[in-house]
């Protein structure tokens, strides 16, 4: 199975490579390594896992914009029950914010509401919780790694 590894470098750049090791249900390695991000289910390849929330993401942009992202984020918090589904939600979440703040950078403005500093901090802590997160730390670094993951799955796709 491969395995999405991410590092933050010496210039705060997360860089990326694969390998074949793996960690079990998104658990994370003690801070600050190299941390991997595995698929949530073991018969599920890691490349899949990541491709398909990138192809879930990418669906609900091109339906209908950031305001489709919106909508499918909140129906994918609305509908988890277990902490690998709220994972599943905050790492489309954190994409989705991704590409707002790229948005703002490139045509100016401020971010849609549901993307603002303010409204993103609130629903990311709400929801991290019952994400079994045992702390803000772990949870946004693991939202950084996964939205990086399909990030880049989504820049190879076009």
């Amino acid at each position: 199975m491969r395995t999405y590894k991410l590092k933050l470098n010496a210039f705060g750049f997360w860089l990326f490579a694969a390998s074949t090791m793996a960690l079990s249900n998104c658990a994370l390695p003690p801070q600050n390594t190299q941390v991997a991000l595995e698929a949530h289910t073991s018969n599920v390849s890691t490349d899949l896992y990541i491709h398909g929330l990138a192809t879930k993401f990418k669906n609900a942009r091109d339906g209908s914009g950031m305001s489709g992202v919106t909508t499918m984020i909140q129906e994918c918090y609305r509908s988890a029950v277990r902490p690998f589904s709220f994972r599943e939600c905050m790492i489309l979440d954190a994409v989705g914010r991704r590409v707002d703040l790229d948005a703002v950078k490139s045509f100016g403005g401020p971010a849609l509401p549901y993307w603002s500093n303010a409204t993103v901090t609130r629903r990311w802590e709400q929801n991290r919780r019952p994400a079994n997160f045992p702390d803000a730390r772990t949870a946004v670094q693991f939202m950084a790694n996964g939205s990086e993951a399909v990030m880049l799955d989504l820049l190879k796709s076009g």
